[in-house]
């Protein structure tokens, strides 16, 4: 039955559109176990947002589905955001944040690829088949008809120094459990209340151009051409009922990549149809895809038999920073006294709240040797949820960014310092502005739509098609500085600058049994050590008396224990004592956040059309 329904869903006849194909409501896909609650709204809050539960985000990053070039993903966007936010939701905001591929639905999932589809479609191809996070594939806003054709590498790859893509042994996989179609206020505030965000369809026009305020369109017959994920429901002091919604138009769009909507009007027909999801449990114990193992018997678990082999290192240091210590002189955290140090300090669980970004891969969909921007990007946006107090947005910094502008090398090696010293005179804009893709495009320069851009209609058919990148410049994006940056080494040191500020940078030797690491606490004492690779180290603790480092490695979640190592402190195992690197945030020099609060606009101001 289920191949039979996926050729169905293939054959659907392809309509001249490039968004949201809408579909009759009584043809909707639906998998219901448990229905959505019918409270009345007196018996359900006000004001509930899943940015900010008694202080906790539930929410995972913004996106920006029309980079690198356009793709009518919306509904890709809007349906694997809310299956995010609500595996989030489960997992009580958990370490690591899962992201789901909104690659593989584009692909995969029946519907029209960059030309359209629906939220019922994605969430049924969940349920039958599932889906691999971001780490495993990627977002190129390419589908089925113009160059991403599903395949098994397409839903997870690693690809290696020779430029060999292979399938991992084995990586997690994410399903649906059920899922539904609802359509009005108060089923929605239910919905959304009990169990997390909800995919809904709009109107687009009406905000192509809202920068802030209160939507409040009514009165008009809706083309509905987009799909965004509504994550929260408030009320302002002077009665006005409104709807909190994402879009998938990238951080610098609207507030902060979010908008407001007049609640209870069926403004912009946001509350004509939308469509709900429960995640099924797969994370707790680890289900996991795997391939053929006569295919991979000789390759790791990571997939390609040495994603770096002995000729390749993604380490090009520059002597320039020989001497070099701090570019104050004088780093904050060498005031920390050693008592003061606790025996364990995990950033992921710190406080009880998980205060790391997402996790990223740097081999898919191409191999590139970007350790060194990878772990240095991740460490500081890290630190940017640290000295923002784990608030509401996540901040994503662009990598690829640190490679158009090659600022310190490019996709066969760099020097991890070198990003903090670019960061330091000139900033790095957020992922949405540029997202990865593991190549330095040719003619890219550190300036206009290499920095931040945004591309436009259509799509292409095919992928020899010519029309594909009217794309254009965006300069009223966030660019995240810092203050001071320096190095360090040794365990104190080390242990200082972490507990003192977050996650810090660290070369290594990536040997062929680290590789092929999958969980506990590595060990190899090397005699000689040539670091080749750069990792981030966000932690420490100790095991039955064995101290050990915590680092997260920029292969993916299929690798080692969903991202995450644990190597052995004190015998400077594979040199990760040897040299680290460490920059803070000026995360003053960005401007304030638009605080979404039911006390932000007391009179509910409004954008009347």
């Amino acid at each position: 039955m289920k191949a039979i329904f996926l050729i169905a869903l293939v054959l659907l006849p392809l309509l001249s559109v490039q968004k949201f194909i809408h579909t009759d409501p009584k043809h909707m896909v639906q998998h219901v176990i448990n229905p959505t609650q019918n409270k009345t709204k007196e018996e359900i809050p006000k004001n509930h947002f899943w940015n900010n539960v008694n202080g906790k985000n539930y929410l995972t990053i913004v996106k920006n589905h029309h980079i690198p070039q356009y793709c009518g993903g919306c509904y890709a966007f809007g349906s694997t955001s809310t299956f995010s936010d609500r595996v989030k939701i489960m997992r009580n905001a958990a370490s690591p944040d899962i992201v789901v591929s909104a690659q593989v639905i584009l692909s995969c999932s029946g519907n029209s690829g960059c030309h359209g589809g629906g939220a019922s479609r994605v969430f049924e191809y969940m349920h039958l088949w599932g889906v691999t996070d971001e780490t495993c594939s990627v977002y190129q806003a390419k589908a089925w008809e113009n160059g991403a054709p599903c395949t098994e590498r397409l839903k997870c790859s690693v690809c290696d120094a020779k430029g060999n893509c292979e399938v991992p042994e084995s990586y997690p996989i994410y399903k649906a459990k059920e899922h539904g179609y609802i359509y009005g206020e108060q089923k929605m505030i239910n919905e959304i209340y009990h169990r997390g965000p909800i995919a809904c369809m709009i109107d687009s026009s009406y905000v192509e151009e809202y920068t802030t305020g209160l939507v409040n369109v009514t009165g008009k017959r809706w083309n509905f051409d987009h799909i965004i994920s509504v994550v929260g429901f408030g009320t302002y002091e002077n009665g006005t009922e409104y709807w909190l919604v994402r879009n998938s138009w990238g951080s610098f769009w609207g507030e902060d990549g979010f908008f407001r909507v007049v609640r209870g009007k069926n403004s912009i027909g946001i509350e004509s149809g939308c469509n709900w999801v429960v995640p099924e449990d797969t994370w707790t114990n680890n289900v996991r895809n795997h391939t053929n193992k006569t295919t991979h018997a000789k390759k790791s678990r990571s997939g390609a038999t040495h994603v770096l082999n002995s000729n390749t290192s993604c380490l090009k240091l520059d002597s320039k920073y020989d001497d070099f210590t701090s570019k104050s002189g004088k780093p904050a955290f060498e005031a920390v006294k050693n008592e003061s140090l606790p025996k364990s300090m995990d950033w992921r669980n710190f406080t009880n709240t998980n205060w790391l970004t997402w996790t990223r891969s740097i081999n898919s969909p191409r191999f590139c040797a970007s350790c060194w921007a990878e772990a240095t990007t991740s460490a500081l946006a890290d630190r940017i949820m640290i000295a923002r107090n784990s608030t509401f947005p996540q901040v994503a910094l662009s990598l690829q960014v640190i490679l158009n502008c090659q600022a310190g090398g490019d996709c066969s090696g760099g020097d991890p310092l070198s990003v903090y010293e670019f960061a330091h005179d000139h900033g790095i804009p957020e992922d949405s502005c540029k997202n990865y893709q593991a190549i330095v495009p040719k003619g890219a320069t550190c300036e206009g739509a290499h920095i931040c851009e945004n591309c436009d209609p259509p799509a292409p058919w095919r992928a020899w098609s010519k029309d594909v990148h009217k794309c254009h410049n965006i300069t009223n994006y966030r660019n995240w500085k810092v203050s001071d940056y320096g190095v360090v080494s040794g365990i104190e040191g080390m242990k200082k600058a972490i507990f003192k500020d977050g996650p810090i940078a660290c070369n290594i030797q990536m040997t062929p049994e680290f590789e092929k690491y999958q969980t506990g606490i590595f060990s190899q004492n090397l005699a000689n050590v040539t670091a080749n690779h750069e990792v981030s180290v966000v932690g420490w603790n100790v095991e039955n008396g064995t101290e050990y480092w915590i680092g997260r490695n920029g292969y993916g979640s299929q690798w080692g224990e969903l991202g995450f190592f644990k190597v052995k402190m004190g015998s400077n195992n594979l040199g990760i004592e040897e040299n680290c690197v460490w920059a803070v945030p000026d995360v003053k020099s960005v401007g304030p956040y638009v605080e979404i609060e039911q006390e932000l606009l007391s009179k509910g101001e409004t954008i009347t059309i």
